[in-house]
């Protein structure tokens, strides 16, 4: 049998080749994020956490795309925890301070 010879490509040959879209994929991953960037504001309501946690509050915002937050109870409303009946029609403003990682974000409230 004959031996077809050896043809070495550079890489950026094959790239600049006209059908190089039809016969390569493309791919890669994410390797880490360096620095989460969402400053955008969020209207939804607050929640006591089911444990009753009293250092926190859950934030629910309307719009889907926006995770679920973290509130410190130092900025919630200060009867939140005895009457949290009160508050469940009422909305409020929080913005995203930090997200260390997917569904696990916390936030700060603006106003009510």
């Amino acid at each position: 049998p004959n031996k077809l010879p050896k043809v070495q490509f550079d890489l950026d040959d094959v790239l600049q080749h006209p059908l190089a879209d039809s016969f390569l994929q493309r791919c890669g991953r994410v390797v880490n994020i360096v620095e989460f960037k969402h400053n955008r504001n969020a209207v939804g309501t607050l929640k006591a956490y089911a444990d009753n946690n009293p250092r926190s509050a859950l934030f629910s915002p309307l719009d889907s795309r926006i995770p679920r937050l973290s509130i410190p109870m130092s900025q919630c409303p200060d009867n939140f925890l005895q009457k949290r009946q009160e508050y469940t029609n009422t909305l409020f403003m929080a913005r995203i301070d930090s997200w260390d990682s997917p569904g696990k974000a916390t936030g700060s409230l603006i106003k009510n």
